[in-house]
């Protein structure tokens, strides 16, 4: 997510202990920097996409394994070592994460039923697994993801338009691709909303001596309800 990056470290003991501790808890700083929320979400994140997707019975693992062999005439891959001991691990990471490994991913506002507001904006709250990385909702870019704990995701500022709203959540990995959804989530808007006001800057710092101009771009903006927009300067 561009705030920090987990390092894979001791490769050394890979294919030791298939119940290790998946990090030292006790390590100052270390410790309870990775059990912040976020963190913790994030770390059992890459858990849940290793041992779903590199682990066991993948492609990547045996291609690894083969290549270790042919890189040597003397070595024989005993296979079904590293077979088994992908599963236990497998099975003790599980464990780790608890019932958020598996949890269903659900909207929760309003006990997951459909919404009747008067307000322009939604805020949208719901649960997900590991898995997911990121939730979005399909056609609504300027709605923002935040995570409130270790499986809760909120949605916040969805832009509504009158009438009937369907909104179609969305899980995505850490690549974009979706994972998992919810069924579609109906919003009843009444009244009209307001444009929406999406303006930009030439230079975008806004920054400029007071002699200087500043350009500025609100092609962006759009009306919820489709109505074309007029422009007017207060300022002349």
């Amino acid at each position: 997510d561009g705030k920090f990056m987990f390092l894979h470290w001791d490769s050394d003991l890979t294919f030791g202990n298939a119940g290790a501790a998946l990090y030292n808890a006790g390590r100052p700083r270390i410790g309870p920097y990775i059990q912040k929320p976020y963190n913790l979400r994030r770390f059992y994140y890459y858990i849940a996409e290793l041992v779903d997707n590199y682990a066991t019975n993948s492609a990547r693992l045996f291609a690894w394994l083969a290549a270790e062999e042919d890189a040597n005439n003397s070595f024989t891959v005993q296979t079904a070592t590293y077979r088994n001991w992908c599963n236990s691990r497998r099975t003790y990471c599980v464990n780790q994460m608890g019932a958020n490994y598996s949890l269903a991913m659900a909207i929760t506002s309003n006990s997951g039923q459909p919404i009747t507001t008067t307000e322009p904006t939604l805020t949208l709250d719901g649960v997900a697994p590991y898995a997911v990385f990121d939730v979005i909702i399909e056609g609504h870019p300027e709605a923002t993801c935040t995570w409130l704990n270790l499986n809760t995701w909120q949605l916040s500022g969805i832009v509504l338009h009158s009438g009937v709203n369907t909104l179609n959540v969305q899980g995505l990995d850490q690549w974009g691709r979706v994972v998992r959804t919810v069924a579609s989530f109906s919003v009843t808007k009444t009244g009209n909303s307001p444009p929406v006001l999406r303006l930009t800057a030439e230079p975008d710092s806004w920054h400029v001596p007071v002699e200087d101009g500043v350009g500025l771009d609100a092609r962006d903006s759009y009306d919820p309800e489709g109505t074309l927009l007029g422009y007017a300067d207060p300022t002349t």
